[in-house]
This record gives structure tokens, C-alpha cells and sequence, in this order.
């Protein structure tokens, strides 16, 4: 399968397009990519996107999709380290104390407790849950269940799905109109 870099770049870097609409507006066009596009598209729009806990049921949809060439959300580097990590891995996560409780944990976690505690601390781009208490929870997870290793920002990113949405297609068709909604507001009224 082909995979057109110019294609995903305009689609998700496009006029009107910046980092806090950038997911969203790759999912409204999603359906024009074929599986290896959708794959490499979400790995990039996902990684540059800021304030993803506004679009957390999509994300976790986005990433339960069924669809083939899953490989195509990491570069040749990222399999390899993926695959040399052992059978179970310690995963982190920085978070809300609110989502520790709920047990209903975002999909973006690290291999490195370090960079956990900064996103817990310090990071300043998640305007949804800026305010509130936050600490850094771990895991001891199978290998096999972790989607995906993303390194292109040095963090060690890995993307776990705790329970993956079964009926992603339909949660990405019920979250997508409201979150389009949000977004096209967002991008008229910027032009």
C-alpha cells in the first residue's frame, strides 16, 4: 500500500489547521485515506496535536479502528524498539487524579517515569484539566498489548489501550459530528 506524505502533510497541516484542531479535522477526512494513510496520518496528527483530553472518546476510537497496516503508526526505529522491549513492560502515565479514580485512562502513556511526572507537573498545553490535581500512575503491561511505540518528540511514548473500544466505527460516527461542529466553529472564526 502507497502512502502519499504531501496528502496527510495538507490534510492535517492545511489552511486553518493548527494544533488544537488538527485531530479532529484529520478525522472528519479520514475516510479518503486508505489504511496505511489513516495508520501514518493518525500516528502524526495524534503527536501534534495539543489539548487531545478535549478529544479523548475520539482518540480512543481513532486508535481501536479497525483497519489493516497498523504498522504504518511507526517508523522502521519505533517497531524495533518495540519489539526489544520485554515481555512486560512498566508503563506511566501523567493524569488527572479524577481519571485515576475513574480507572478510564487515556491512551498515551511512557516508558520513562521522568517524562510521566513532567506531563503531570508541568505541561502546559491541556487546558481541559490544567486546574486540576494531578499525579503519575504505572502499569505492568504485556508487550503484545501496546498499540504502538512513538519516539519522534524523545519521550518514549507508548499508545495503550486498556479496553479497546469495540465498536470503534461507531463511536468515531457519534463523536465525529459534534467534535466537527467544534472545530469548524473554531476554524470560522478564525477566517
Amino acid at each position: 500500500m502507497n502512502i502519499n506524505p504531501k496528502k496527510i502533510n495538507d490534510l492535517i497541516y492545511g489552511k486553518g489547521v493548527d494544533s488544537h484542531n488538527r485531530f479532529p479535522f484529520f478525522m472528519k477526512n479520514s475516510e479518503t485515506l486508505n489504511d496505511a494513510e489513516y495508520w501514518y496520518g493518525l500516528g502524526k496528527a495524534y503527536s501534534d496535536s495539543d489539548n487531545s483530553y478535549k478529544w479523548r472518546s475520539l482518540v480512543k476510537a481513532a486508535f481501536s479502528a479497525k483497519r489493516l497496516q497498523k504498522q504504518y503508526l511507526m517508523t522502521t526505529e519505533e517497531i524495533k524498539g518495540l519489539k526489544k522491549l520485554g515481555k512486560t513492560v512498566t508503563i506511566y502515565r501523567g493524569m488527572t487524579v479524577k481519571e485515576r479514580r475513574s480507572g478510564k485512562f487515556g491512551v498515551s502513556w511512557t516508558l520513562d517515569k521522568r517524562v510521566a511526572q513532567f506531563f503531570a507537573d508541568k505541561y502546559p498545553r491541556n487546558y481541559s484539566t490544567h486546574h486540576e490535581p494531578k499525579i503519575v500512575h504505572s502499569l505492568n503491561v504485556n508487550r503484545r498489548d501496546i498499540l504502538a511505540l512513538l519516539n519522534d518528540r524523545q519521550e518514549q511514548e507508548v499508545i495503550y489501550l486498556r479496553r479497546p473500544f469495540k465498536t470503534a466505527y461507531l463511536m468515531i460516527s457519534k463523536h465525529i459530528k459534534t467534535y466537527i461542529k467544534e472545530a469548524d466553529y473554531y476554524y470560522a472564526s478564525f477566517y
